[in-house]
């Protein structure tokens, strides 16, 4: 009965370890291809993602405390 419950307590400190490391793994390899997005992003390339992403509306902006909102024109 001790050998038995000594094995149960050695597995799930075995299993434990091996869950450990698969996180490390999976940390190291996010971080390592994390590097490599940051390395490879061009202000050419953010610039081409992001009209790529723009519904074609310019923003509002609200000055000041009177509320008034200035509305841009569309590019034509």
């Amino acid at each position: 009965m001790v050998a038995r419950e000594r094995g149960k307590g050695e597995a799930e400190k075995a299993n434990a370890e091996g869950q450990a490391q698969a996180l490390r793994i999976r940390g190291a390899a996010e971080a390592e291809y994390n590097a490599r997005v940051a390395q490879s992003l061009s202000p050419v390339l953010i610039q081409q993602q992001y009209l790529q992403k723009w519904n074609g509306q310019l923003p509002q902006y609200q000055l000041g405390g009177s509320g008034a909102l200035i509305n841009l024109p569309a590019p034509k």
